[in-house]
């Protein structure tokens, strides 16, 4: 009677945490949506010292483009937002670090922001899944969508000009 009585407990136990983790997996789907979710206030990205040095830059050059990864991984940095990553969820800190340290690794070429975002902070190299980011709601973004949007936001705040055109500041527009 004691054993089944016990093996009841932990067949209940286990019945719990896989209602559990199959709970969380659904959450952790990333929302589609138009707009995802922003890594921190429009307001505070004049003021961080990656966008400052991306003023003196000319858009297209390679420094320019390594300017503009170093300013997303400050942004993640200075997130309050948290990121997913292989099941488990970081800080802003430790996921730049983890991304800061994959682009060093990367580093031997030359890398534009949009391919460092593609090939270095969308995925898990290991287990292939996609880096997630926390929303206020507990819902889950692509951090790659999220990454694009922030890279759309820098190039409009640096260029207020160009918003939407796509076309680099230094750039002629024709012949």
């Amino acid at each position: 009677m004691k054993r089944m009585v016990f093996g009841r407990a932990w067949m209940f136990v286990l019945l719990v945490t896989a209602g559990c983790a199959a709970s969380a997996a659904r959450r952790c789907i990333p929302t589609e949506c138009a707009n995802p979710v922003l890594l921190g206030p429009e307001s505070e990205i004049e003021s961080l010292p990656a966008f400052q040095k991306l003023k003196a830059l000319r858009p297209g050059t390679p420094a320019y483009e390594t300017g503009s990864i170093h300013y997303l991984i400050e942004r993640i940095s200075r997130s309050k937002r948290h990121f997913m990553r292989n099941g488990e969820t970081f800080g802003g800190q430790r996921a730049a670090m983890h991304l800061r340290w994959k682009f060093r690794r990367q580093h031997e070429r030359e890398m534009t922001a949009e391919a460092f975002i593609d090939e270095v902070a969308s995925r898990s190299k290991l287990s292939g899944k996609e880096y997630l980011v926390r929303g206020d709601r507990n819902e889950y973004y692509s951090l790659r969508q999220t990454l694009l949007k922030e890279l759309e936001i820098l190039t409009a705040k640096r260029d207020p000009a160009l918003k939407g055109t796509g076309v680099p500041a230094d750039t002629p527009e024709g012949p």
